[in-house]
């Protein structure tokens, strides 16, 4: 009889450890579960070789390049970053001189690099 007594206050106990674990494991996981944030933006980063004072870039989805979502210029050392949401887009440049235009893609916290080189075709990173 007092075997029996013992074995069933030890499996009580490990019963009651199990309870506790289950419940510590349940309160970690919800707590760092509320801490994750989704990004819908990434970053856009232009850098032109053959800099010019009169560029202007236009950025347009990619499923429709007749609408601008965006227009900007450069800094005095040919270089821009815009922030953009994640998605397919077109970028083209206007200037008195010839620049290529391209597609790229922006990811969740990501950069994309364009850079257009010395003959002013654009590379994308």
């Amino acid at each position: 009889m007092q075997l029996d007594t013992k074995l069933f206050k030890k499996m009580k106990k490990i019963k009651s450890i199990k309870i506790v674990f289950l419940f510590l494991f349940t309160l970690v996981t919800s707590i760092s579960c509320n801490d994750t944030e989704i990004s819908t933006s990434g970053i856009l980063s232009v850098n032109i070789t053959n800099n010019q004072p009169d560029i202007r870039l236009l950025v347009s989805p990619a499923e429709n390049t007749e609408i601008v979502t965006h227009s900007f210029e450069l800094d005095e050392n040919g270089i821009a970053e815009v922030e953009l949401n994640i998605g397919n887009y077109y970028v083209e440049v206007f200037s008195s001189t010839f620049f290529g235009s391209t597609g790229f893609q922006i990811a969740s916290d990501k950069t994309t690099q364009i850079l257009w080189d010395s003959r002013n075709i654009p590379i994308v990173k």
